[in-house]
């Protein structure tokens, strides 16, 4: 499914998932994810949201929030 479909793209830049949630789904309406990942390099963070935005299941807009520390 969709969710398959974005952890693929994170997996293909190398990008590992922390945890992931997902609000709203049903079989009419859309989902929300929110996806946490492990530590990542900018670059492979920043293909991973262009190979995200190019899917067809992605409709809406695509925020990032980078966070640091323990």
């Amino acid at each position: 499914g969709v969710l398959s479909k974005v952890a693929g793209c994170f997996a293909e830049h190398g990008i590992s998932l922390q945890a992931v949630r997902q609000d709203g789904a049903s079989v009419e309406s859309s989902a929300r994810l929110g996806v946490m990942t492990h530590v990542a390099p900018d670059a492979g963070l920043r293909a991973t949201i262009a190979t995200l935005a190019a899917l067809p299941e992605v409709s809406d807009s695509i925020s990032v929030m980078r966070v640091e520390g323990d």
